[in-house]
């Protein structure tokens, strides 16, 4: 335990008591650096709210840019850990918006090359802060687009309810090769919903989408995208490309068809290693509810 990151948490501002109990609880167990690597179950228990609520809530503190979260994976591409930075640089109070009028601090620099770990929240915050110094732009201001975004991205996206202005934030910040991903990706993704039939509130919103690289697990690499039509995805995907989908699945329970045949089901390919213990009795136990098996973990 480090008396600095507790002080230090105990100091900021969020806006919301369970984003609070969250970051003093993870403080408790940060060293000196601010570095912590509790386990979900214990930031659960301490602050008397569900694994759920501390994924999502973690992800609000990532966006309020006071910490990050470095996932770290074994050779098979397995979650091993998981890492917590509480971002202390800096000196006095950080008085951050409530939740869900989020402007972002962003600590650290980096390029716009980002690895799956890394939160584009800062690398957008980054750039926001550095051009609203030059200029403030006024509700009626017209956002001129790219070509290649309107006609690629936009447009093609199976919804588009969204922020347009902050999903081509978040488009800039891609490199060139990411940028291919996504527009491969995007055809395979709309014409997926639409074979669905997924409801519209179902889809993520496009910055969601982007932001949790999402289109690294429809779309095959830039160089493969002219063959992506005959070969599916699921049958040449990577162990961390599959450590991404299982976040995915985790987290909102839905199974896409672009996956393949999910878990318990015949021609699954997700490599058994990746699957944790709950999952694989609700697979051999197949009458026995998926979300039970979770509660049960």
């Amino acid at each position: 335990m480090s008396w600095q990151a507790s002080s230090w948490a105990l100091k900021q501002r969020v806006g919301d008591p369970v984003l609070k109990i969250l970051l003093l609880a993870a403080a408790n167990y940060a060293d000196p650096d601010g570095k912590c690597w509790p386990k979900v179950e214990t930031l659960a228990f301490d602050s008397e709210v569900s694994k759920r609520t501390i994924q999502r809530k973690l992800v609000d503190l990532q966006k309020l840019g006071l910490i990050r979260v470095q996932q770290r994976y074994d050779q098979k591409g397995k979650q091993i850990e998981s890492l917590i930075f509480l971002l202390m640089e800096g000196e006095g109070d950080m008085l951050a918006p409530p939740v869900g009028r989020v402007t972002p601090v962003c600590h650290g620099e980096g390029d716009t090359t980002l690895s799956p770990t890394e939160s584009l929240n800062n690398q957008l915050n980054k750039q926001s802060t550095s051009t609203s110094k030059k200029k403030k732009v006024g509700v009626n201001d017209k956002i001129e687009y790219s070509e290649e975004f309107e006609t690629r991205v936009w447009q093609p996206y199976p919804r588009r309810d969204g922020s347009k202005k902050k999903a081509y934030d978040f488009w800039n910040l891609l490199n060139d090769e990411n940028r291919a991903r996504v527009v491969a990706a995007i055809l395979l993704f709309a014409d997926q919903m639409k074979r669905e039939g997924r409801a519209n509130d179902k889809i993520p919103h496009m910055t969601t989408w982007l932001n949790d690289r999402r289109y690294e697990t429809v779309s095959a690499a830039p160089a493969a995208a002219a063959k992506v039509a005959s070969v599916d995805w699921h049958k040449t995907a990577k162990p961390e490309q599959w450590a991404k989908v299982l976040v995915i699945w985790r987290w909102d329970n839905n199974w896409r068809q672009s996956w393949g045949p999910e878990p318990g089901k015949p021609g699954c390919m997700v490599p058994d290693d990746l699957l944790t213990e709950s999952e694989k009795h609700w697979i051999s136990q197949s009458r026995v509810p998926r979300k039970a098996a979770q509660a049960a973990e």
